[in-house]
């Protein structure tokens, strides 16, 4: 069987879900707070007993995925709306199964899977097949350290009772009067293996001698307990384990944040190992991962969206050809970005990845509530139009999207200045140049290097610190106007446009003489643009004002490029750019982070 669809009432915070038409893997995302545990639990509940009355908000429709199922059932589908098919349904849940034949019913992982102290396995003379002992038919929503002995204990008596079945043969044959037998019995270890290797390969398990019960593992020749695996190894090993003794087929298995103390790599061959296990079961997956929800686009993806006051479905379906999908790939961004938290902010820059962590460490303590994500490089602004229709100028699935990026995009201001305005406040520039901007504050510096460097070193004097502040923006004049001109000159030129009105109507000669009309106005308008004499003024001009910044007061701070002058100061200080950024931003958090005065300016109005 498998999950059709989904539908949760008034499980606060969650006022309504329904979601229909889920296919065999379902992810299920939001941020913290929307109520996706109240969702997991009211849907468990309604599995559990879907008789019950609190299983009442909730309906669950499954449709059958094997026969003995439609024919139990009569049909090929059943509802909980309807108390006859509700209980055909549980019937058919709370029948008793074998542990190792988990047949039409449902296996619940929680978040709670830390590897547990397995207790010594007892010697016994019988051992019985567990595959075939008849368990509980709520075993399965046990927490899962709670199952995790009873699953290795399983393999030992597993292993226990395929060596007395072979003894029994070999006892048998040998009263029949035979001298030899076959020895083509299955090895119940196989399927453990395999899937041991295809998780954590190319480590393998080790065979299991049941007198000296240690599971082990082989590593580069060597043998090795399993403690010695890492704690998300050993999460991962703990599952597949549990999942492979019960060979679960039909089944509707959910995951609570699979996602949970592994590495993306590791839960990526974790949940690609599990569908591999039996056949035709139904994953439901509960994540944050933005690298899950990403994977899982080509089939069922559903956010989880805040209530927003009115009744209304909280379930949004996303599809891959939505436009916002779209446009955040185009930035760089996966799907998976709208598990982060309810307002995000993308920072745009050349070092992205950096920047983030500068806007971090001013944001972390003062805005909460922001969550801040790296968004690519300068490329990003091209895409500044389809980003603030599609992204930022409105709230996407209860998540308010913000940007923040670099002035030296090679847009012109009055650009800047329009998109501003069009995306309502949601994208915004920083009003200097670079983020390294703001890390040229004297006074600032001067404090970080204090623990650095011995007293009298003029990376203690603020005084010393601007003139050699100064000095290397004077020589960096020819790169700003370098910088200034090409953006200045590339917004008038524009682009190209040979367009011919009424083409439609023209012969060929009269296409190619309108062609020729429309080239030589461009060209005109170009060489006006590119005026040699206006060029070489305004290039003077653009110069000039940059030495009068200097004479100003913190004027110089704004309009130089800080990028450039913040990395050669720390290669003028002999120390590593990384390491001048922490210890400023250590400094600058003493005095209120006053030196981002802007940045914080900007943030605290999305906050």
């Amino acid at each position: 069987m498998k999950l059709l669809n989904i539908r949760v009432e008034n499980q606060p915070p969650l006022k309504l879900f329904d979601v229909s038409g889920l296919s065999s893997v379902v992810v299920i995302a939001g941020p913290n707070g929307v109520g996706k545990t109240r969702l997991l639990n009211a849907v468990l509940q309604a599995l559990r007993d879907p008789r019950s009355a609190s299983a009442r908000r909730s309906r669950i429709a499954v449709s059958a995925t094997h026969d003995a199922e439609r024919e139990a059932w009569s049909a090929e589908q059943l509802d909980t709306d309807d108390r006859v098919q509700a209980d055909k349904l549980a019937s058919m849940l709370q029948r008793q199964q074998k542990r190792g034949h988990w047949q039409s019913n449902v296996l619940h992982f929680d978040s709670s899977r830390q590897f547990a102290q397995v207790s010594g396995f007892q010697w016994q003379w019988n051992f019985p097949d567990p595959s075939d002992e008849v368990m509980g038919w709520d075993l399965a929503f046990d927490p899962f350290q709670h199952r995790f002995q009873d699953t290795i204990h399983a393999i030992y008596r597993m292993l226990g009772h395929h060596r007395a079945e072979i003894a029994r043969k070999a006892i048998e044959l040998q009263r029949s009067g035979q001298t030899a037998m076959p020895l083509d019995f299955p090895d119940p270890l196989q399927r453990f293996r395999e899937a041991f290797g295809l998780l954590l390969g190319p480590k393998q398990l080790a065979d299991i001698d049941i007198s000296n019960p240690q599971i082990r593992y082989i590593q580069d020749g060597a043998t090795l307990d399993i403690s010695n695996l890492s704690s998300g190894e050993k999460e991962a090993f703990n599952i597949v384990f549990d999942l492979l003794l019960r060979q679960p087929n039909d089944c509707i298995i959910f995951f609570d944040e699979p996602e949970l103390h592994l590495h993306p790599e590791l839960s990526f061959r974790l949940l690609k190992t599990l569908q591999v296990i039996g056949a035709r079961n139904q994953f439901v997956l509960f994540t944050h991962s933005a690298d899950i929800i990403s994977s899982a686009m080509e089939h069922s993806v559903v956010f989880v969206t805040p209530h927003a006051g009115q009744v209304r479905n909280q379930a949004y379906s996303v599809k891959s050809a939505d436009d916002t999908v779209s446009a955040l790939r185009q930035l760089g961004q996966s799907l998976g970005v709208i598990s982060l938290g309810r307002r995000i902010v993308l920072i745009e820059g050349a070092d992205a990845s950096v920047d983030r962590d500068t806007y971090g460490a001013i944001a972390q303590s003062q805005f909460p509530s922001l969550v801040l994500v790296p968004s690519g490089s300068r490329g990003t602004m091209l895409l500044f139009n389809q980003v603030v229709s599609d992204v930022l100028s409105k709230t996407v699935w209860g998540i308010d999207f913000f940007m923040l990026a670099d002035r030296d995009n090679s847009l012109p201001e009055n650009y800047l200045t329009e998109l501003e305005e069009r995306s309502a406040g949601r994208l915004r520039f920083l009003p200097r140049v670079h983020i390294e901007n703001y890390f040229l504050d004297e006074a600032t510096i001067a404090v970080a290097f204090a623990d650095l460097v011995p007293r009298g070193d003029w990376r203690r004097d603020p005084v010393a610190i601007r003139e050699r502040l100064h000095a290397l923006a004077r020589a960096a004049i020819p790169i700003a106007v370098n910088r200034w001109i090409g953006t200045h000159l590339r917004a008038l030129v524009g682009d190209i446009d040979l367009s011919i009105k009424g083409c439609d109507r023209m012969s060929r000669d009269e296409m190619a003489t309108a062609a020729e009309q429309a080239a030589s106005t461009e060209l005109g308008r170009i060489a006006r643009c590119l005026d040699v004499g206006t060029v070489r003024s305004q290039v003077a001009a653009r110069w000039q004002s940059l030495v009068t910044s200097l004479s100003d007061g913190e004027a110089w701070k704004v309009v130089f490029p800080g990028k450039v002058l913040f990395n050669q100061f720390a290669n003028a200080s002999e120390m590593k750019p990384g390491m001048v950024r922490s210890a400023y931003l250590a400094a600058a958090r003493k005095s209120g982070h006053a030196a981002f005065q802007d940045v914080i300016d900007i943030l605290r109005t999305w906050a």
